[in-house]
């Protein structure tokens, strides 16, 4: 019998795999549901945080457990906290799936529709995001102390206690170049051409030091926005090419460059030439160690732990506190911050090739445990449902295509890294819609508009980029 707040279960030697197995098929019901009720997509978020519980919370588990026979992260033991942690997976992916499938965020996506703005919005729109931009980048460059650190050290990303939000501002160029390239008329060759200013302060983020996690973001938006300007979906044998050629060329060489391994034409040349091997390379990765830092984290957080419950303290300091300044906004630690200077001494919870990545789930288990993993998870699935429900009805809308295109891998992206650092994230990039909804809005209330048949093609956003 092993002791679980809250709850009181018999698990037997096989349960750990019933678990793991469980997992899976929980993780994979939405998208039946979505299949039987003839509304599925391929774009929908289910479906990157379906591909993150299968590979994160169910093919990494079963896979320590046939090569290890244990469960470790870095130098910690995490075996005895092991079935727990897939007790508080089980739940989020449940409430995640069921948050989802109800009509709550159905119902609020509802009174979102996007009045279509004109291609000179859409236009100055990209330029002040790339502004913006490439603002954030000089800063994040004094902050580690010079452009050429940031370029030539991956640990400049994390020197200062500031740094997170500049970094994530950087994002803003991602929604500006989709913008851009859906540029028509006249102004279509100096917009392709003006695509290189976003794209270059969006690459001087996402390549120096293996910063894979910017590379995959920018990969998932490009796919989704060339898809969604054409009302196309791709099939599933190209999503399963891409995701073969993201592994073979950006996400396994990227760990080789991050860890000085090699340089990116030698990785490359290594990923390449032993393709067989990449499945196993991945799920044997630091990238995949999520479920093992999360085990790691509840063997140190609750009560009569290390760490105490922080009873909705760690909420507010990864979303309401999150985009402030530490020297302007003083916060207490988030659990992420606190279990590092607990585990490894860091001071600000700095640190670089060996630091944790805790998921969402973690967050919600440093306030009360089950019931806020329970409600934390439900929200966030009903959040899931709103945005998608948001593009649904603005799915001809250029702004509402780049905003969604740039948060899609976000809800892989979640369930591998913190409540704090999606929600900046998410709110950086979903800006760009908010700021058009009001644009349009102060428009039709000065003139209203014409309506012809060929209203989309006088305003520059017929499908196609």
């Amino acid at each position: 019998m092993q002791s679980i707040p809250g709850l009181h279960v018999s698990l037997t030697p096989g349960t750990d795999t019933a678990l793991t197995l469980l997992i899976a098929v929980v993780a994979v019901i939405p998208i039946g549901v979505r299949i039987a009720q003839h509304r599925f997509d391929l774009f929908e978020p289910i479906v990157p945080a379906a591909a993150a519980f299968l590979l994160l919370y169910v093919g990494r588990p079963l896979y320590e457990q046939a090569q290890y026979h244990h469960h470790i992260y870095v130098n910690v033991v995490v075996d005895g906290e092991w079935r727990l942690t897939l007790l508080v997976v089980l739940v989020s992916v449940f409430a995640f799936n069921l948050g989802y499938l109800l009509d709550f965020g159905e119902l609020l996506s509802s009174r979102w529709q996007i009045r279509l703005p004109s291609q000179d919005v859409t236009i100055a729109l990209a330029a002040i995001l790339t502004v913006v931009a490439g603002a954030a980048l000089l800063l994040r460059a004094y902050i580690a102390g010079g452009i050429h650190l940031l370029l030539t050290n991956r640990s400049a990303y994390h020197s200062g206690a500031n740094s997170a939000t500049v970094t994530l501002a950087i994002t803003l160029a991602l929604p500006a170049m989709l913008l851009l390239w859906s540029v028509r008329g006249r102004h279509r060759t100096a917009a392709r051409w003006l695509i290189s200013l976003p794209l270059t302060v969006y690459l001087l983020l996402a390549i120096p030091g293996g910063n894979r996690r910017f590379v995959l973001v920018l990969a998932a938006a490009i796919v989704v926005f060339w898809y969604a300007r054409h009302d196309r979906r791709p099939s599933v044998l190209r999503i399963v090419v891409v995701v073969c050629l993201l592994t073979l060329l950006v996400i396994n060489p990227a760990r080789q460059i991050r860890t000085g391994q090699a340089s990116y034409a030698g990785a490359i040349t290594s990923s390449v030439s032993h393709p067989l091997n990449a499945p196993g390379s991945l799920l044997a990765a630091q990238d995949t160690t999520a479920m093992d830092s999360l085990a790691m984290l509840l063997m140190d957080v609750g009560n009569g732990k290390p760490i105490p419950f922080m009873h909705g303290a760690d909420f507010v300091t990864e979303t309401v506190l999150q985009p402030f300044p530490h020297s302007i906004v003083p916060r207490p630690d988030g659990i992420r911050n606190a279990d590092i200077k607990y585990r490894f001494g860091y001071g600000e919870g700095r640190c670089s090739s060996l630091c944790p990545t805790y998921p969402v789930m973690a967050s919600f288990w440093a306030d009360f445990g089950f019931p806020s993993v329970a409600v934390g998870c439900f929200l966030l699935g009903v959040a899931a449902r709103w945005w998608w429900g948001v593009f649904q009805r603005n799915r001809h809308d250029v702004i509402a295509q780049a905003a969604y295109a740039s948060t899609f891998f976000l809800w892989f992206y979640v369930w591998w890294d913190s409540l704090g650092s999606f929600f900046i994230q998410f709110l950086l990039l979903v800006l760009p819609l908010l700021v058009a909804r009001w644009l349009g809005a102060r428009s039709t209330r000065r003139a209203a508009p014409i309506r012809t048949p060929d209203r989309r093609r006088q305003h520059g956003l017929e499908a196609g980029p």
